[in-house]
């Protein structure tokens, strides 16, 4: 039996670490007439922080006959060391890689990794005419898709596809990635991109876009719905290019795993009202190519923006509900920081659920990287191809844009402002970039961490305690209600992405003697105490924060957010039932802390009876 181990070594551990392109290998090969009865094929996952010497470890443990590598940007350098290694410690190991990196610049790779042959392309068709000829003890220099280097010799014939991609086994289907050894799953739908954007590596020897049929797509979902997964990342270059497949699609989603999370990438040019609805029907996300707001920028790169239609479109997501995102790039060929600035101003003034930024990347094999001299572009020459500056984006310039993409993650999309952001410029009268700088000032006038560093109740400390000294300095009388939003805003998302607590019968509620226990609150439910009247401030969310101020009037109110039912919930009450709950500790009995903060053994009854008929506490 001839044994091959196909490594993945992913970014980090994460829902979206998951050997998609070797699961689609193995589907393959086991799928092979000629194969399948020959060889015995396993995928090793590894990380970025992997060691290296655990990595050979335990690739060597397997005593493979063929190694396949599988490599990215984020993954280029550690797969080469890693090559070597095994190289030297296993010399008769055949080596070979495959994936992006090796597509977009199979000569380089060939020469830094000194494996035996890579694949360039697709591999399912390429990889296993190769297997079975190396079985076979035959040449495979001839093979498209097969690159090998010989004397210094360079063989290489073009990649081949499958136009059919129904052909190809589905790695969920055929059993082959295990849905309980991942958090979330990566899902394709389609293979290659319509658009021939410079700067993207895409549509790269795919000038069509191949879609698997809507019968496997069907199939695919019934195999997620019974093995209850959790999220799912979609990946299309453009899901909703073809509108009426993807309103298709979306409906069956909606029948078949309406409890899966899916994440999408759109166009926004490809949205109308019916998308929007079926797209806010469902649990997903929408990720949306922006890049820049300025389209004599974008059209130095082969994109066709249109502002008006853009902010049009979006405001359809918006009215339905629908949860989205914008990508931005700073050092785009003739963008500038203030171009940036004014990109992030209007991408900010849209309402985006988050935005990602990325410093451009003159990736090799891409257009860009073709005219990278002529556009006077230098980057970095390995992954991940950063650009360092061009003629009007100085380097200075790019270490500031980074700055204000790291302060754009940290206080907006890993704070979660976009329901309160709005308001708290308008108070202090910034724009949305100036107040993300002055963050960005004050955040580097510190220690300087990075967006990493930070847990998701450090960015709201972070945010509570930048705004109200922003506030004092300048709007002292708005302060409380600014906090308010914040932490009410935080308190609810916590609740949200957090699993509901369990629920007690009525009969199991009337089975405990709630005041001889000790008790304690629910993971899932947040605690929250407040200068304004809690009502009032959920009544009013995106309001202008001096109007409010004008209409109501301090007043502490104290409460709890929970999820319950796949609602978020949320109930004020005295502060005595609030100290209540602050001071079960799953250690003293709920009876002593009840009379200790004033309040009588029956209200406490039928007050904790309530709380434990919600899910806001358990028993220990």
């Amino acid at each position: 039996m001839f044994k091959i181990s196909l490594i993945s070594i992913h970014l980090e551990k994460s829902s979206q670490s998951l050997p998609l392109a070797n699961a689609f290998l193995v589907a393959a090969i086991k799928n092979s007439p000629q194969l399948s009865k020959l060889v015995d094929v396993s995928i090793i996952d590894l990380y970025s922080d992997t060691p290296d010497k655990e990595g050979i470890e335990t690739i060597a443990a397997t005593t493979p006959d063929l190694i396949g590598f599988s490599t990215y940007i984020w993954n280029r350098e550690k797969a080469g060391k890693l090559i070597k290694a095994l190289k030297n410690r296993l010399p008769k190991i055949i080596i070979c890689a495959g994936g992006p990196e090796v597509t977009a610049d199979p000569e380089g790779t060939l020469k830094e990794y000194n494996c035996d042959f890579v694949v360039v392309g697709e591999g399912e068709t390429s990889l296993i005419k190769a297997l079975h000829r190396i079985i076979n003890n035959e040449k495979i220099t001839d093979l498209p898709g097969i690159g090998t280097l010989q004397q210094s010799e360079i063989t290489l014939l073009p990649g081949v596809q499958e136009d059919n991609l129904d052909l190809i086994p589905s790695p969920y289907i055929s059993g082959i990635l295990k849905p309980e050894k991942y958090t979330g799953l990566l899902w394709q739908l389609s293979r290659g991109c319509s658009f021939a954007c410079d700067f993207c590596f895409d549509s790269k020897e795919q000038k069509s876009v191949r879609k698997f049929s809507l019968e496997r797509i069907e199939e695919e979902l019934k195999w997620m719905s019974d093995n209850k997964i959790s999220q799912v990342f979609v990946l299309d270059s453009t899901f909703n290019l073809d509108m009426k497949r993807a309103k298709i699609i979306l409906g069956m989603i909606q029948k078949i795993a309406p409890d899966t999370h899916f994440h999408f990438e759109a166009r926004s040019e490809f949205i109308d009202d019916e998308l929007a609805f079926l797209f806010s029907s469902l649990k997903c996300s929408l990720q949306i190519g922006l890049q820049s707001s300025n389209p004599e920028i974008l059209k130095n790169v082969k994109r066709i923006f249109n502002p008006e239609e853009f902010v049009n479109n979006i405001a359809l997501l918006n009215d339905t509900g629908a949860i989205f995102g914008f990508d931005l790039i700073y050092g785009l060929p003739g963008d500038s920081y203030n171009g940036f600035r004014d990109s992030l101003n209007f991408a900010l003034s849209l309402f985006p659920n988050h935005i990602d930024i990325f410093p451009m990347a003159v990736l090799p094999g891409t257009p860009l990287y073709q005219r990278k001299e002529l556009l006077n572009l230098r980057s970095q020459n390995y992954p991940p191809y950063k650009l360092i500056e061009s003629s009007t984006f100085s380097e200075e310039d790019m270490e500031k844009a980074e700055k204000l993409a790291v302060a754009c993650d940290i206080f907006y999309s890993r704070g979660r402002a976009v329901a309160w952001f709005q308001p708290v410029i308008e108070a202090v009268g910034l724009t949305p970039v100036e107040l993300l700088e002055a963050f960005q000032g004050w955040l580097y006038n510190g220690s300087g961490e990075l967006s990493d560093k930070f847990s998701d109740e450090e960015i709201w400390q972070l945010q509570r305690k930048f705004v109200q000294e922003l506030f004092l300095e300048n709007r002292k009388e708005l302060s409380d209600i600014a906090l308010d939003i914040i932490d009410y805003n935080y308190y609810y998302t916590s609740a949200l992405v957090s699993p509901p607590s369990p629920l007690f019968a009525d009969d199991e509620i009337n089975a405990i003697s709630v005041l001889k226990l000790p008790l304690a609150v629910s993971s899932s439910a947040k605690l929250g105490a407040f200068h304004y009247e809690l009502v009032e401030i959920i009544e009013n969310q995106g309001f202008n924060l001096e109007e409010f101020s004008k209409y109501f009037v301090n007043s502490p109110s104290w409460g709890v957010i929970y999820p319950k039912d796949g609602e978020i919930l949320t109930e004020s009450f005295p502060k005595p039932y609030f100290d209540l709950l602050c001071q079960l500790d799953g250690k003293k009995k709920a009876g002593d802390i009840a009379a200790k903060v004033g309040i009588s053994a029956e209200e406490a009854i039928a007050f904790l009876e309530f709380a434990f008929a919600e899910g806001i506490i358990t028993k220990v």
